[in-house]
């Protein structure tokens, strides 16, 4: 799913003049996708996941939600749950922003919610810059955060792509608090239509190494076309070493997302 305030940049507009000639050449107009979206932009966004770039492409407006099952050790579908919800649009060339939400309701009845604002701007090559803007409230406590990223697609092969750094670095103001996150996916188009991949992530709140955690993903999605997509993952939450149990705690996904 994708889900910091800085001014990331406007996008680049490019212009000409004629020199030397006896009359004004017409100058060509700019292509279409520099200047405004087409009613179908959706239509030729890419079908591969391989092939997918970061940043929207402008025109796309897409909305996600993903519903996140939590099953330690003992339990069934009962330890938690959580609804996440997220919408971006590419409204300037290489330029995207978006909102998400996130509801998280634990057995006992305690409710956890966040809300996150959002904007990626495409750079040179395959990376991406990237601010978020958090709102997280738990009983009796709400938090403010202010994050950046850079996040980074390059594919390897022509069914192979690997990503990092969608999240990089998010800093709370209260209680002063941080989280330095390095994670790396690794996706394969097994098909057509059908995209497997595992995404990991180093995570280290506060600069800890006695809080560091490990979350490891696995995950499969199959696209109807350019508008849709689902699936389905696995999720270890932490894997590291200083675990009580590896295989403790775990979370079971299923994911959608729509182009329009």
């Amino acid at each position: 799913m994708r889900m910091r305030a800085w001014i990331l940049a406007a996008a680049l507009s490019a212009g000409g003049s004629a020199w030397g000639q006896d009359e004004p050449a017409e100058e060509p107009a700019p292509p279409a996708a520099e200047v405004s979206a087409s009613p179908g932009a959706h239509a030729s966004y890419p079908v591969r996941e391989v092939d997918r770039p970061t940043v929207l492409p402008l025109g796309v407006r897409e909305a996600s939600t993903e519903l996140a099952f939590g099953i330690s050790k003992g339990q069934t579908f009962g330890d938690s749950v959580d609804l996440l919800l997220d919408g971006a649009w590419g409204f300037r060339r290489r330029l995207d922003a978006g909102a998400g939400a996130v509801l998280m309701v634990l057995p006992e009845g305690n409710t956890f919610r966040a809300l996150d604002l959002h904007a990626q701007y495409q750079l040179r090559g395959p990376w991406a810059a990237r601010v978020d803007l958090e709102a997280i409230h738990a009983p009796g406590d709400t938090q403010f955060g202010f994050g950046v990223a850079a996040p980074f697609k390059h594919k390897l092969g022509a069914g192979l792509a690997v990503t990092a750094l969608e999240r990089l670095l998010t800093v709370y103001a209260s209680p002063s608090a941080s989280l330095l996150t390095l994670p790396v996916g690794l996706h394969v188009q097994a098909m057509g239509r059908l995209a497997v991949g595992l995404r990991a992530a180093f995570e280290l709140p506060d600069f800890d190494p006695d809080l560091r955690r490990l979350p490891v993903r696995v995950y499969g999605q199959y696209t109807m076309g350019a508008r849709l997509d689902f699936g389905a993952s696995v999720a270890l939450l932490d894997v590291s070493a200083n675990a009580g149990g590896a295989f403790d705690g775990r979370a079971i996904n299923l994911f959608a997302a729509l182009r329009f």
